[in-house]
């Protein structure tokens, strides 16, 4: 923060338009100020002095909103909400773990010495030792076959989609990473051949943007916001 509020103030006082930055802490005149000045910069299309000015205004309210903040009223029903959402999520992963185990077995695996389980407070699924473990110790090996890949993925095309197939061998002379390829394969794998790909199991145990919704902070509200980052530079 220290760093983009040095950077402000050169933006500020380099302009040629004699604008002097309001820098004390205090009441809301100086915000109007800063409001006003920056109203000054849009319109002279100072586009750099504007992002300063912006930056400072952001700054100024994070800080008011910090010295004056409260305790935000606690939603029961919220958390009641919630907690009945996660028990209900943790019997459907059970289902889904068992799947993927089954899936898992299919592939002859020479190691496997962990499994998935429930783990529970927003946290989903961990992974598990199923015996002790040495350090150095080998825990999975995975053949090719089992591995999401530009290969296993041209060959699952092959028999599923032609037009698919194409479309990734297209990708696959243009990008030497093949994420195209990859990102397409999932794509069409997850949400249009849905329980019939080959991969469900495993795809079934990826987060949903409802198992997302009540813990990742991109849902969070403006209060939650304001809470729990509070006198963070986020």
């Amino acid at each position: 923060r220290r760093v983009l509020r040095k950077a402000a103030r050169a933006l500020i006082r380099e302009d040629d338009s004699g604008i002097e930055m309001v820098i004390d802490s205090g009441n809301d005149s100086k915000m109007d100020q800063l409001r006003s000045q920056l109203l000054e910069a849009r319109e002279h299309g100072k586009e750099q002095l504007a992002i300063a000015l912006q930056f400072r205004i952001e700054e100024r309210k994070i800080l008011v909103s910090v010295a004056n903040s409260r305790e935000i009223p606690h939603d029961d029903n919220r958390l009641d909400q919630s907690m009945m959402h996660l028990r209900s999520n943790e019997t459907e992963l059970d289902e889904s773990i068992l799947e993927f185990k089954a899936f898992v077995e299919t592939f002859g695996l020479p190691v496997n010495k962990i499994e998935p389980k429930v783990v529970g407070n927003g946290i989903r699924i961990g992974a598990f030792a199923t015996e002790f473990l040495n350090v150095g110790d080998a825990y999975i090996s995975l053949p090719p076959t089992a591995v999401i890949g530009v290969d296993t993925a041209l060959a699952h095309a092959s028999k599923t989609s032609p037009d698919l197939e194409f479309l990734l061998r297209q990708y696959s002379k243009q990008q030497r990473d093949g994420f195209n390829v990859l990102l397409l394969f999932l794509l069409h794998e997850r949400f249009v051949l849905g329980k019939k790909s080959v991969w469900w199991p495993y795809l079934n145990l990826l987060p949903k943007v409802s198992d997302l919704r009540d813990f990742h902070p991109l849902f969070f509200s403006e209060q939650e916001i304001d809470k729990y980052l509070a006198g963070s530079d986020v």
